[in-house]
């Protein structure tokens, strides 16, 4: 009798339709974990290396920026050091000191008319 109902569910299983496979293999992310036991693993050191170069991207950048700030800053410097320092040729006295006399001649010349 049990061979009776062995045959009885093939036939089910055949009337069905269905194809007798034990295991179907998934497509795309709904892979099985035993047919790659590492899959999480390597998912997960993927998104730490694209972590870490985005973190290594974003500090260059950083560091490229303060870079070309300091550089701004230093010219900005020097180019007020110049003024401050401009000499019309060598041995003369600053640009400044020039300007300071100048208007103390001048004030002089208003007090006196």
């Amino acid at each position: 009798m049990s061979e009776a109902l062995r045959d009885e569910e093939e036939n089910d299983v055949e009337s069905s339709g269905l194809p007798v496979v034990a295991e179907a293999p998934k497509e795309g992310k709904g892979v099985d974990a035993r047919s790659n036991p590492f899959q999480k693993e390597q998912r997960q050191y993927q998104r730490w290396e694209a972590e870490r170069e985005r973190r290594e991207k974003e500090f260059e950048e950083r560091e490229e920026e303060i870079k070309k700030q300091k550089i701004r800053s230093a010219k900005a410097r020097r180019a007020h050091g110049r003024l401050l320092s401009a000499r019309t040729k060598k041995g003369q006295p600053k640009m400044h000191m020039q300007l300071e006399s100048m208007m103390r001649r001048y004030k002089k010349k208003q007090q006196k008319d």
